[in-house]
């Protein structure tokens, strides 16, 4: 990525008073983010022991340069740290001999330091894309109204070190192509300081190399696939995940459905995509632990109709089927299977624990048991009555509330303490550090979130939820 770094060299003399010899220097000014790194060389053959010290001299012009710092004539270079970015400072140099004689300064130089993208005086600017006019387009507008409304509550309270969050919002239809060109568009274009929200596994999966690219951190990708925290594939330095994924919650589902009953017989209708192959890394783990053989249909992304997928489990006898889709498909397959006759055990991972899942599929859903990484949004969690007490004043409608709403807000508490953790002049670096300070942190209503250099995962658990005439109501514990 291209930076202005506001280069200036000038080459100037400065005449040492030590045996009438002439010392060229050569000066430089270099800014960086929130510094101006100030170098120089003395030409070969000065004889630099007769030197004590440089002395730096700065000023807001290039008339107007007092001293503000000496160095060792070891050193042929001095970091500017305490100066406001994007604002001009003049330095020169001059050397002190022994004997208390000065040579001739050296010629001014122009500096300046700036901003790394996506930061101002401020503004945080953030980049997030969803589907909002896909597949899940029900769920593009939920996440970011979420999001916002707690970002809107940090910058009541004058935003995160005096600085306001303001995040952009790209349309990437759930599909892969068109998520990769609107990150492209919110990091070349919009010069956001880092991603938040991806939404899809196969979208976020497609940013990597992006991300690799531009140095830029994804934060709270928008799926739980485990594939997120896989520190070895491209990109993972740079993506903070926040969910528990869905190769452990499908071995988890698998696990538990198996302490149910005798002679269970397990299937899983998945999505076939990016999102269903890391549910069949956890169920292939259940398989080979527990020496079980589990039935698999597959839906393409986007799906109405799975009368197919339905009749073939009922033809193999499964007593317990897990959904790996997201809202409207275990609601298409509860009430398909209830028009065939057959009733297993319905269980879902956790884009399926949408409450709106409970009050469509009506009788057709009563028993369902998802899987779910966060307290439940109507809880007497705090965060969660904060939540509820946020969307009252500012008059969110009821039928907005509930888990991919609350999915937004908790995520950007997340975000929010990255950012303080960042510090006072935040980087993309320092984001990154911050980040992996977080041990056993629980302020998000989700559950406790650990990062460091090796391990990006934030959580491994779940809570068991099952509607009951017709609410949901956890079940379990934390399982892992």
């Amino acid at each position: 990525m291209k930076k202005l770094t506001g280069l200036l060299i000038i080459i100037g003399l400065m005449f040492i008073n030590c045996g009438k010899q002439e010392s060229p220097f050569v000066i430089e000014s270099k800014g960086g983010e929130y510094v101006i790194n100030i170098s120089w060389n003395v030409t070969e053959g000065t004889d630099i022991k007769k030197f004590e010290e440089f002395h730096i001299y700065r000023g807001e012009s290039d008339t107007m340069l007092t001293m503000f710092a000496s160095v060792n004539p070891n050193k042929n270079s001095y970091l500017d740290s305490s100066i406001v970015p994007s604002k001009d400072y003049f330095y020169k140099i001059l050397a002190v001999a022994k004997g208390s004689e000065e040579s001739k300064p050296s010629k001014v130089v122009k500096g300046r330091g700036y901003f790394p993208l996506g930061i101002t005086n401020n503004e945080i600017l953030l980049g997030n894309v969803q589907d909002l006019s896909g597949p899940m387009k029900e769920l593009g507008m939920l996440l970011p109204s979420g999001s916002n409304l707690y970002f809107d509550y940090v910058n009541q309270g004058g935003g995160v070190h005096g600085r306001k969050i303001r995040m952009l919002v790209e349309d990437g239809q759930y599909n892969p192509q068109k998520t990769v060109a609107a990150v492209k568009k919110l990091i070349e274009m919009d010069n956001i300081f880092c991603l938040y929200h991806v939404i899809g596994t196969s979208p976020a999966e497609a940013v990597r190399p992006l991300l690799e690219e531009s140095e830029i951190p994804l934060i709270a990708p928008a799926t739980q696939s485990g594939t997120m925290s896989d520190m070895t594939r491209p990109g993972a330095r740079y993506i903070f995940h926040t969910d528990t994924g869905y190769d452990r919650q499908a071995f988890i589902l698998t696990k538990y459905a198996m302490g149910m009953e005798k002679d269970v017989k397990i299937g899983v209708i998945y999505q076939d995509d990016d999102y269903g192959e890391n549910v069949l890394k956890g169920i292939g783990e259940a398989e080979a632990e527990f020496g079980i053989s589990v039935q698999k249909e597959s839906f393409q992304r986007g799906a109405t109709e799975f009368a197919g997928q339905v009749m073939n489990l009922m033809k193999g006898g499964c007593t317990h089927v897990i959904i790996a889709g997201i809202v409207k498909e275990p609601i298409i397959i509860m009430k398909t299977a209830a028009a065939m006759g057959y009733s297993p055990q319905f269980m879902g991972t956790s884009p399926t624990m949408d409450h709106r899942v409970a009050l469509a599929a009506g009788a057709a859903g009563e028993g369902f048991i998802a899987a779910n990484f966060s307290q439940l949004w109507d809880s007497d969690n705090p965060i969660a009555a904060q939540y509820r007490d946020l969307c009252k004043k500012a008059g969110i409608p009821g039928k907005m509330m509930g888990m991919y709403h609350y999915y937004g807000f908790t995520t950007a508490i997340v975000m929010v303490e990255g950012l303080k953790r960042a510090g006072k002049n935040p980087t993309r670096k320092k984001l990154i550090r911050g980040l992996e300070t977080f041990k056993n942190w629980d302020e998000a209503g989700s559950q406790p979130i650990t990062y460091n250099r090796n391990d990006h995962a934030g959580a491994e658990k779940v809570l068991l939820v099952q509607i009951q005439n017709g609410k949901q109501i956890i079940i379990s514990d934390w399982l892992e």
